[in-house]
């Protein structure tokens, strides 16, 4: 499970597993603040978590991996400014397409595809 939490004027990222009877905290390699993560999705491993977070006044997109041990960052094809990653679905252990959105004034459709390493 993924999310955000509000602390003081910004966001942090929420990490959880389940372990069959409660959930868990699971860390995140990512400590700056100003990130949310909107989608996760799991077949097998790796856990593939999506979002954005602010850099320098710009919204850029954020994405993790999850194989166990603390979440990972994992880096995202998009270069553009104000873009967002509102969803993600891994249909199979090596393969993850995240959607959203990114642009300015008017926004435009964003897809990004995983393949087992970039």
């Amino acid at each position: 499970m993924t999310g955000y939490r509000y602390r003081g004027q910004t966001n942090a990222i929420v990490t959880e597993s389940w372990g069959g009877s409660r959930w868990t905290l699971t860390p995140s390699q990512h400590t700056k603040t100003s990130t949310v993560l909107y989608g996760v999705s799991c077949i097998g491993m790796p856990c593939m978590a999506a979002g954005n977070q602010l850099q320098n006044g710009d919204s850029r997109t954020f994405t993790e991996a999850w194989s166990g041990s603390p979440w990972t960052i994992v880096p995202s094809a998009s270069e553009g400014n104000w873009a967002y990653l509102l969803a993600v679905s891994c249909p199979g252990p090596t393969t993850c397409v995240a959607v959203g959105e990114w642009g300015g004034e008017q926004y435009s459709t964003l897809a990004e595809e995983w393949n087992s390493g970039t």
